[in-house]
């Protein structure tokens, strides 16, 4: 990432990085040698930016929490957008330049007031047209700002990072077209956001081996078939993509209606119509073809499910409200959390 304004400009308070493409370059003959030189040049400036961006994120004292009501926010974003007369290219060009923006929070704890400012007009002015409505996109900012200041980091190391950025990406575009041995620091940076936020990584290993605890209690007790532990696997697996594509409150609605479907036993005929009728009231234009064939096959599991789970809606709460813990952690999230996804 390139920045417009001197490191002087950092003093003001306001002022607020932009983001320059860099030219392209390109390498003429290399010998083996000169190679040896280019691979230990990029290793280098690839060890420097690495090992500076984790220093940032150590130091971070974001929380899962913060992580969720941002992740919560882009998702109601995605949603808004999806729904827009604009063109495709265009949208996704909005979508992009705001995702950016959402992205780079956690490096924004310099930014004052005025600051912040600016980053709210920019960021109305992406989404305008994305039929996104004024408050999400207060909310957004909020989320965004609560990020930055327990992220806390400062001006300096901000510009620190972007220079090393700089420098990785001009070490990789000196290198052959065919080595790609180093990552984009773009890339990188935007997947591995989660490190910001404090307790991520243990707390979803933690979520994870009670959801593990949970389905092999369940097998135990209900004395399930090879073929029944698969299907509650399965299906705990879909409720987990479901999660990872809804808001929180959208992913409460979803498992409650989930739930109240084995309330009074097996599901019957007249309980699946209304479990589908749930479904499609939360899904329908909320997510994609991929999400609502996960929410298809837990229909089509339902009875099996309820059979595996030992006729047991204790149980098969236990288990929703495992998933759902795990998905608040980042269970199945994307890599980039944070990004806008025109659907």
């Amino acid at each position: 990432m390139a920045i417009d304004g001197s490191t002087a400009a950092r003093g003001n308070r306001g002022f607020i990085p932009r983001v320059q493409d860099l030219e392209c370059r390109l390498l003429l003959t290399t010998t083996s040698s000169n190679l040896a030189y280019l691979m230990g040049r990029a290793q280098h400036a690839n060890d420097v930016f690495v090992g500076d961006l984790k220093g940032l994120e150590l130091r971070s004292h974001a929380t899962t929490a913060e992580y969720q009501a941002l992740r919560n926010d882009a998702l109601a974003i995605s949603q808004d957008a999806s729904k827009t007369t604009l063109g495709r290219q265009s949208a996704q060009s909005k979508a992009l330049a705001a995702s950016l923006q959402l992205d780079e929070c956690p490096l924004n704890g310099w930014v004052g007031n005025k600051g912040w400012a600016t980053i709210e007009s920019r960021l109305t002015s992406d989404l305008d047209g994305l039929n996104v409505p004024p408050a999400l996109i207060d909310q957004t900012i909020t989320d965004m700002r609560s990020i930055a200041e327990s992220a806390g980091v400062s001006a300096v190391e901000e510009q620190h990072l972007q220079n090393d950025m700089d420098a990785l990406q001009d070490a990789r575009l000196r290198l052959p077209s065919y080595d790609s041995h180093f990552p984009d620091p773009r890339i990188y940076y935007t997947q591995h956001l989660r490190r910001f936020f404090r307790g991520d990584i243990s707390q979803r290993k933690q979520e994870s081996a009670d959801l593990d605890k949970a389905l092999q209690t369940t097998e135990s007790g209900a004395g399930d078939s090879a073929a029944q532990a698969n299907i509650l696997k399965r299906d705990a697996i879909s409720l987990e993509k479901i999660g990872a594509a809804l808001t929180t409150e959208q992913d409460q609605q979803l498992s409650d209606a989930y739930v109240a479907a084995f309330s009074h036993g097996a599901p019957t005929v007249s309980d699946l119509a209304q479990l589908r009728q749930e479904f499609n009231s939360v899904l329908n234009t909320r997510a994609d073809a991929a999400t609502r064939n996960e929410a298809g096959r837990l229909l089509s599991d339902a009875t099996s499910f309820y059979s595996a789970s030992g006729a047991s809606v204790a149980a098969i709460r236990t288990v929703v409200g495992d998933v759902a813990a795990l998905v608040a952690a980042g269970g199945a999230a994307p890599p980039n959390p944070f990004k806008i996804q025109i659907s």
